[in-house]
This record gives structure tokens, C-alpha cells and sequence, in this order.
């Protein structure tokens, strides 16, 4: 075999490797999986007046993009504590997020200072997030190697 039919065969397989295993390359389960500890240190650091709040942080798609995520306070409806069938499903959930972070005018007009838990959480987990994104990362390139050497042996690739 010339060293031209070498690199064509190589070429070929890298294509088929390519098409049977872009569906295990999803980046959006790589990067939920990587953010569960900031959502778990956002619940923690929230402040809790009713639970709403730290009980509405999670992971979110960006449905205009196929590899971000957002992490924060779902505004969507969902049942609340204690909430009765037919009452508004949006009020108390994490709609009022950045009220707590930023601060706010009551309609009395009093000031009522932020509590910044979430640039304070981000900036004191980043650090693990990419830590848990590499490992994500390094264990999804080594289940790859792994079914390549497989169907190299089995003659499949």
C-alpha cells in the first residue's frame, strides 16, 4: 500500500469517526455538567427569605446558541411553595433576583441595598467550574479514544 493510500484511508476513517460520533459531542451537557457547583453554591449563598429564590437557580439553554447555558434564577412559571391551583405561577421566583442583587426603590421610596450573592458566588467558584469543565472535557476524549480502539479492532472504523 503507497503512503497516498495510507493518508486517504486515515482521512476516510477521521471522516466516519467524525459523523458517528458528532452526537456525543454535545457541548451544552458538557457545560450543564460543569455548573453544578456554581448552581449548588447559588442556592447556598442566596438569601432566603422564602426559599424562592435560592429553589429557582438552575441551569437554563440558550436556545438561540447550541453550545452556551445560562446560570441563574429561571423566571419561567413553576409552582410555588404553597401556592394555591390558578394563582400566578411567575410571582416570587426568581423574577426578583436582581432586586436582591443590584438593590432597589420601594414604592414608598425607600433605598433598599443589594445583596451581591450572585458576582460573589461566580467569582469564588469559576475557578472549580473550569476545573469541572476540563474533567468533563479529558473523560469525554477518553470514552472517544475508547470506542475508536474498539471498532479499530473490530475492524468497524
Amino acid at each position: 500500500m503507497t503512503i497516498e493510500q495510507e493518508i486517504k484511508e486515515i482521512i476516510d476513517s477521521l471522516s466516519i469517526m467524525q459523523n458517528e460520533y458528532a452526537h456525543e459531542i454535545k457541548k451544552k451537557t458538557i457545560l450543564r455538567r460543569s455548573a453544578g457547583v456554581l448552581i449548588a453554591n447559588l442556592r447556598y449563598n442566596s438569601p432566603k427569605d422564602t426559599g424562592n429564590l435560592s429553589e429557582s437557580m438552575r441551569v437554563l439553554p440558550l436556545y438561540k446558541s447550541k453550545s452556551s447555558i445560562f446560570v441563574g434564577p429561571d423566571y419561567k412559571g413553576q409552582k410555588i411553595k404553597g401556592q394555591e391551583e390558578g394563582e400566578d405561577e411567575r410571582e416570587g421566583i426568581g423574577s426578583h433576583a436582581h432586586l436582591v442583587e443590584y438593590g432597589h426603590i420601594t414604592k414608598s421610596g425607600k433605598r433598599v441595598e443589594g445583596q451581591p450573592f450572585i458576582k460573589q458566588t461566580y467569582e469564588e467558584t469559576k475557578h472549580l467550574v473550569l476545573r469541572d469543565l476540563k474533567t468533563e472535557i479529558i473523560e469525554l476524549q477518553k470514552r472517544l479514544e475508547r470506542k475508536l480502539k474498539k471498532s479499530l479492532r473490530t475492524g468497524k472504523a
